[in-house]
């Protein structure tokens, strides 16, 4: 079945090494588990470890996750060990339709 959500590009930046950050490698995990869930909505995981990129976004604290919708990006804010708060997160419907509102 073909989703008929607009794809958002997630990128999930970390530190290059994961054992300076071990919240990032347990996160990492949570994302696999519900990247399939996510997906039904067009939701795309990217991960990310170029701190450039990061700081362009104004990323301080990893892990961290944002996504991008029409340009415009959102940064979850929390708890990314939590996959049931941050699967409906991205999957909120009313916030989707919110963000798009604006961009027009």
């Amino acid at each position: 079945m073909k989703n008929s959500y607009p794809v958002k590009t997630l990128c999930f930046f970390h530190f290059l090494d994961t054992k300076s950050c071990k919240d990032c490698a347990v996160v990492l995990e949570e994302l696999e588990r519900i990247d399939d869930d996510a997906g039904n909505f067009g939701v795309a995981f990217v991960k990310n470890s170029e701190k450039s990129t990061a700081k362009k976004y104004g990323v301080t604290s990893f892990p961290a996750l944002m996504y991008f919708r029409n340009q415009q990006p959102a940064i979850f804010d929390g708890d990314l060990k939590d996959e049931e708060k941050v699967l409906a997160w991205l999957t909120d419907l009313d916030s989707m339709n919110y963000l798009t509102k604006l961009k027009r």
